[in-house]
């Protein structure tokens, strides 16, 4: 009962100097009307994203467009998640970009700083200004917020300003991370073509040689030729050995560019341990031909891990070198057609220019200040000054005394 008649008799206080706390709240809003008004206005652009889910086309789909025949997945590019796309946001080689397309350095007012220096500043000052958000979606949104200068009514036009340095910045950083990335996969199929290049010159001079020799022997022994079942098999294991090797330069490439945790790597290793097991299998046959020769006392001609054996254990010796000089040829060629296919790829992907990033929403110059907030600033003013006023008319009237102070004599 003393609380609720303690209550009573503050607020009766606090009506009886309502003019004191009239004035204290009044006071407390034009004061946080004035701040207001000498803050910096705040604006800000936004500008959406989605990076690719392939950054293009694998090599098989667009040469296939063209009528070449590839088999698929011979080489992919790589994917890219947005959390790289968010690391090369916020990374220096995009951001400096930014500053030198907009000439933030002279918008900042620090272009009489040294260059180092100014540049220092500038990246600090645009790291405050944007703000990178990943979406669970899998959309990036750059938020870019420009503020005024302080008492921005001593300036001309202000506002303006600020609105479209907001949207400018939000759309170049887009600009500058599509130049980033493209130089990106440029620099990394330029390696490819360099490799490429070296294993394409070693192939063609081995083709050339196992040509020659065919054609040789083929000369010296009146181009003798073999049973076209034993041929068939022959020539499908050198078809099949030859994709092993441009397989095994495939992962070889891909190793140089990518972790092991890369799709494409791995499924370059799946397919090449599916090629290697077919070519085990076609070879089981002549494994148990070896098998039953060796029970007859037998030996075979040459070991698998060297060179397959042929299936045909009772062609002649001419034959059979006939067989082995075919074979190597068909290799080469197979190693050299797979090559040169890689090699042209390689050389597009590295003159391509194809945004790699997806616009959804372009930043446009902001039309309502996102800082300060007056409205809610006065509003914050008005119950504070409301609450002071209350509280201090009561003190002052010893309304919160302590009991043993109100109780004396």
């Amino acid at each position: 009962m003393s609380s609720a008649h303690e209550i009573v008799n503050v607020l009766r206080i606090v009506w009886v100097a309502r003019k004191t706390v009239t004035l204290v709240t009044l006071a407390a809003v034009v004061v946080a009307t004035l701040v207001s008004l000498v803050l910096p206005h705040g604006f800000k652009a936004r500008t959406t994203i989605l990076p690719s889910e392939n950054e293009g086309a694998s090599m098989a789909g667009q040469l296939a467009a063209v009528g070449a025949n590839l088999p698929a997945g011979l080489i992919t590019l790589p994917t890219t998640p947005e959390a790289i796309f968010v690391e090369m946001l916020g990374s220096r080689i995009v951001r400096t970009g930014v500053v030198r397309e907009l000439d933030l350095l002279t918008v900042y007012g620090i272009d009489a700083e040294s260059p180092d220096l100014a540049m220092e500043l500038a990246l600090k000052k645009l790291g405050r200004q944007v703000k990178i958000a990943r979406k669970q979606s899998g959309l990036i949104a750059i938020n870019v917020i420009v503020r005024t200068p302080c008492f921005p009514f001593l300036y001309k036009d202000p506002d303006a300003r600020a609105r479209r340095l907001a949207a400018e910045i939000a759309n170049t950083m887009v600009l500058q991370l599509d130049r980033v990335h493209q130089e990106r996969g440029a620099s990394q199929a330029r390696n490819s073509r360099i490799y490429l290049e070296g294993q394409l010159k070693r192939t063609r001079q081995e083709l050339e040689t196992g040509s020659d020799s065919l054609v040789a022997f083929q000369k010296r022994h009146a181009a003798i030729s073999i049973d076209e079942q034993a041929r068939v098999i022959i020539e499908t294991l050198g078809v099949l050995k030859g994709q092993i090797l441009a397989k095994e330069i495939e992962v070889e490439v891909l190793q140089k560019s990518r972790t092991q945790d890369t799709f494409d790597l791995q499924r370059a290793q799946v397919e090449l341990a599916a090629l290697r097991q077919r070519h085990r299998q076609l070879l089981r046959g002549d494994d148990q031909t070896r098998a039953d020769k060796s029970s007859m006392g037998d030996r075979p001609s040459q070991p698998d891990d060297q060179d397959f054996y042929v299936p045909v254990v009772d062609l002649p010796d001419i034959a059979m070198e006939l067989s082995r000089l075919t074979r190597e040829v068909a290799i080469q060629q197979t190693v050299y057609e797979l090559l040169t296919q890689q090699y042209y790829q390689a050389m597009l992907e590295e003159v391509r220019d194809i945004p790699t990033v997806q616009v959804l929403d372009v930043a446009i110059p902001p039309v309502v200040k996102a800082s300060p907030k007056r409205k809610l600033i006065v509003l914050l003013a008005f119950l504070g000054g409301l609450l002071a006023g209350s509280i201090w008319v009561s003190v002052r009237s010893g309304a919160w005394a302590p009991p043993s102070a109100l109780d004396a004599p």
